[in-house]
């Protein structure tokens, strides 16, 4: 005699609550991912319009140790000088386009060394290996070094902000330039381009 016995199985309300919990699931991982997506596409060129245009201030600004600028003593020690803005001097500036549309500057440091000769200079020019925008530092030497950290820049201005002309001692807002880093990055998924304008004043020593 056929004995028939119940065999362990799931029913239908259970598979339609099971693939009600999946597709629910499945919809919030898709969610999450899609939202990581857009986020990397916005911010990554974002983030790294920012630190081109940080890194571009900072170098024309600071500047880095120069073998060409001389050196410095605090007490008994030496120590070498920079080549930043910082260390400028009001006079003695040789702007190759009004100042307020300049893309470089060409300056002396406080005296000494720079009494004579070449002026040193920033500017955005164009690196060999890549083809890209950078900010290179030319040398009394007249050599080009491009600053690390600012391939890719778009543009670096210098607008005057008091008179270099004419400086005087009673106004305190004379010998003042403003430079100001700009970086573009498009954007893919058909969003609009990223722009990060970074500006700094700049007070300049006088002699």
């Amino acid at each position: 005699m056929w004995r028939i016995t119940k065999k362990n199985a799931f029913t239908l309300p259970e598979v339609l609550i099971g693939t009600i919990i999946f597709i629910f699931v499945a919809l919030g991982t898709w969610m999450v991912y899609e939202m990581f997506i857009i986020w990397w596409h916005e911010q990554a060129p974002a983030a790294e319009a920012q630190q081109i245009a940080r890194a571009a201030l900072r170098g024309v600004i600071e500047g880095s140790e120069d073998s060409t600028a001389g050196t410095d003593r605090m007490g008994y020690t030496t120590y070498a000088r920079r080549n930043g803005l910082t260390e400028a001097t009001n006079t003695n500036f040789d702007f190759t386009a009004p100042i307020e549309s300049a893309n470089q500057i060409s300056f002396a440091l406080e005296n000494p060394p720079d009494t004579s000769g070449t002026p040193r200079t920033y500017r955005v020019g164009v690196d060999a290996a890549t083809g890209s925008n950078v900010v290179q530092y030319v040398d009394r030497n007249g050599t080009s070094h491009n600053l690390r950290g600012t391939l890719g820049i778009t543009s670096l201005t210098f607008s005057e902000v008091a008179d270099l002309s004419n400086p005087t001692s009673t106004d305190p807002m004379d010998g003042v330039i403003r430079v100001t880093a700009t970086v573009t990055r498009p954007q893919s998924l058909g969003r609009a381009e990223v722009n990060v304008s970074y500006s700094e004043d700049v007070y300049l020593r006088g002699r």
